[in-house]
């Protein structure tokens, strides 16, 4: 059966607390950074209801903490209460979405936490910071500063919610990586109100580039035409800070700035932060983060009509819609995207907890991308894809109808009989069972992936083939999704030979639109399958080891 988790490292995570008092420093100046784009889904209304949990404590009778000596406290009976400060929730949201970087009070660009202060234009007598991660709801997390049962040496979140330096307070939630982050801001007032939008958003994060690997493109490829330009690629990369938390995780960024070279300046150059075609030829485009590089092929084209710039004749496939080449504006060029939950790296769930899941892709089935290049004239033959609606594992067929496009595992079945299937959902007699199998695309929802990794990292597993799965229905030709909270569906996948390895055990992640996630255990004693159980509706599997 579904279980949620089958160990994990910790629950959750304080870190020494910090403050700092007019006349102290905590500046250094960030060298050799790069800006990176991170999605995240912030959770600001909830964050906000820590503002009367600190009030009342303030203002209650548990307002104390222990001497240095252990043995007396410091008793507060007249402490005012905190103004909720604009300024000090923009501080907060941003050293929440850095902690989803670097689990630390020193910055990920290597500068002091109070430097974001200056950077919100914050200019108080008094600064304080408490950070926490893998708490998942605002109670928890408030608990866990109180410090109710430590001596003093473990009581700094409390002394920083009870100093009475403090008369105002910003905090910032955000749910990343598949845990939740948050950061409470203390100061005086600046700015009083609260400014902080929840839902999903793309920060920018400075951070240095000592903590960026692994550059990626999504493509090896690009063509121009002489005379045209076109988008410099989108470079991603794997962001691994020393304080990333879980330890050993990581995140998927977006590079903003990385620095280019061209090889032959002849052929291509950049120009307004574009790629700029100069003559037809092909020649070597590299990005770079400190000692990172990425390199890519650029094919200029000949411009055929170049006198009246006709978009239609390049060849190209980047304006003309209908030249069936690398087009990247033709939305119907990308193939069949069927019901993506997470094909734009959403997350809706903010009451996730510590390493859980933040979101579900499904990609559906790809179609056939046109050819490039010119076109010398004469027809082109239609090619034919022909689509499986059923595959085998182990000898034994799928129950049900459906799309199986899974080619990274050695096959994907439903074992559950379509019978009973639909007596366990409530098919009617116009309705059938269907499934569709796809392989996963990282790029289409990167939150999944980092959800994914950091499940398998508490794990101590390795990931191995990522699906997409979606258990539906038929309705007379019409296809919908079954509910994610019905019956057991039991599923097998074939185990490629790439990823087999003696003496280890397999199960599988999933992680499902809203992020929710699960550990599924191996059912069967196969060698080369994995024979797990779900439910209906949409999500991402990854095959897992260890």
């Amino acid at each position: 059966m579904i279980k949620n988790r089958l160990k994990k490292a910790s629950a959750f995570f304080l870190a020494a607390v910090l403050s700092l008092s007019v006349g102290s420093s905590n500046v250094s100046a960030a060298e050799n950074t790069v800006n990176v784009k991170l999605e995240v889904q912030y959770g600001q209304a909830e964050a906000r209801e820590i503002t009367d949990m600190v009030n009342a404590f303030r203002t209650g009778s548990e307002a104390w903490y222990w001497n240095e000596d252990d043995a007396t406290k410091t008793v507060y009976n007249d402490l005012g209460t905190l103004t909720y400060d604009k300024t000090l929730e923009q501080v907060a949201m941003k050293r929440a979405a850095e902690l989803a970087l670097g689990y630390s009070h020193t910055r990920v660009n290597g500068e002091g936490c109070f430097t974001a202060f200056a950077e919100y234009g914050y200019s108080g007598r008094a600064s304080g910071e408490n950070i926490a991660a893998g708490y998942i709801s605002a109670k928890d997390v408030f608990v866990g500063w109180r410090e109710d049962k430590d001596y003093y040496a473990g009581q700094g979140h409390r002394r920083n919610m009870l100093s009475p330096d403090f008369d105002a307070i910003g905090m910032g939630h955000v749910y990343a990586n598949g845990i939740h982050y948050w950061a409470m801001e203390l100061g005086n007032v600046s700015a009083a109100g609260d400014s902080g939008i929840d839902g999903d958003q793309t920060v920018t994060v400075e951070i240095q580039n000592s903590s960026i690997h692994s550059l990626s493109t999504e493509k090896d490829t690009y063509q121009t035409v002489s005379g045209n330009t076109i988008d410099l690629p989108t470079v991603n990369a794997v962001a691994e800070a020393p304080t990333f938390w879980p330890e050993g995780g990581s995140a998927v960024v977006t590079v903003e700035n990385p620095d280019w070279k061209i090889d032959n300046e002849l052929i291509a150059r950049i120009t307004g932060g574009k790629l700029l075609g100069k003559s037809a030829g092909t020649t070597t485009l590299t990005a770079s983060v400190g000692s990172e590089k990425v390199t890519v092929t650029i094919e200029v084209l000949p411009n055929d009509n170049e006198e009246d710039n006709d978009p239609g004749n390049n060849g190209d496939g980047d304006n003309d819609p209908g030249n069936g080449g690398e087009d990247d504006n033709d939305p119907g060029n990308n193939g069949e995207e069927d019901n993506d939950p997470g094909n734009n790296g959403e997350d809706n769930n903010p009451g996730n907890e510590g390493n859980g899941g933040s979101s579900s892709g499904n990609g559906g089935s790809s179609g056939s991308k046109g050819n490039t290049g010119k076109s010398s004239g004469g027809s082109a033959a239609a090619e034919t894809i022909i689509i499986p609606t059923t595959s085998i594992v182990g000898g034994v067929q799928s129950a049900t109808e459906g799309v199986y496009m899974a080619t990274h595992v050695n096959g994907t079945i439903v074992v559950t009989d379509k019978a009973v299937i639909a007596q366990n959902y409530s098919l009617a007699n116009n309705e059938k069972p269907y499934a569709k199998f796809s392989d996963f695309d990282v790029k289409k929802s990167l939150l999944a992936k980092q959800s994914i990794d950091s499940v398998a990292a508490a794990q101590g597993a390795v990931v191995g083939p990522i699906l997409n799965i979606e258990l539906g229905k038929m309705t007379d030709g019409k296809y919908s999704l079954l509910p994610a909270d019905g019956s057991p569906i039991r599923l097998s996948v074939g185990i490629p030979k790439s990823f087999m390895e003696t003496g280890k055990t397999y199960g599988i992640v999933c992680v499902r639109t809203g992020g929710s996630y699960a550990v599924l255990k191996d059912l069967d004693n196969m060698a080369d399958t994995i024979t797990f159980e779900t439910a209906g509706g949409a999500g991402v599997y990854a095959l897992i080891k260890y």
